[in-house]
């Protein structure tokens, strides 16, 4: 015959109950597992309520995050290198768009000149010249507005990544931590 099992709780006058049957507001506060000759088998603690089961959704939260970004990123050197691409690649962009917005510049002050040159000769300039010259400025127009979208995308890799790297860098701080803090094994002779 197997040993019968009691449990021993406080009930809600701080009093100490011993019963065969487990109550409900035991399993909500924690109770002892004795056997029958009232020897203390195991401690249940109670469930996790409240702000101390908020506290444990938020550091799995956490967890979760942090592994998602290490599957994503890798380590936070790892991140920083994918930042630092993707920006030398905006940047090299940018450096393209001067280079054409200086050549639309140059046109346009050659057009412009060669314009009002013919207006000093008495001559109206043709309009395909003119056409020439609204051309060049809606040409500077477009690559000043490409950098300036380049430029605010650069920013917002940054603020993007600097959030990622961080968080990366936390884990790995406490992956580092928790590692420090593991016994570790010696093998003997």
């Amino acid at each position: 015959m197997a040993d019968k099992q009691f449990y021993r709780y406080l009930n809600e006058n701080g009093e100490q109950v011993v019963t065969d049957n487990l109550s409900l507001q035991a399993i909500h506060q924690g109770y002892d597992i004795l056997n029958n000759h009232m020897e203390l088998i195991r401690h249940v603690v109670a469930p996790p309520t409240g702000k101390v089961l908020e506290h444990i959704k938020q550091v799995q939260a956490q967890q979760h995050e942090g592994d998602a970004l290490k599957k994503a990123y890798g380590t936070s050197v790892d991140a920083t290198r994918l930042m630092n691409e993707q920006i030398a690649a905006l940047q090299a962009q940018l450096e393209i768009n001067r280079s054409a917005e200086d050549q639309a510049q140059s046109k346009r002050a050659d057009d412009a000149t060669r314009a009002a040159n013919l207006e000093r000769a008495g001559h109206n300039p043709p309009a395909a010249l003119l056409a020439q010259i609204q051309s060049d400025n809606d040409r500077i127009q477009e690559i000043q507005q490409k950098n300036f979208a380049t430029r605010q995308r650069i920013t917002e890799i940054r603020q993007k990544f600097s959030s990622i790297i961080s968080r990366l860098q936390e884990q790995e701080n406490q992956d580092a931590n928790n590692a420090a803090s593991r016994p570790t094994s010696t093998i003997s002779e």
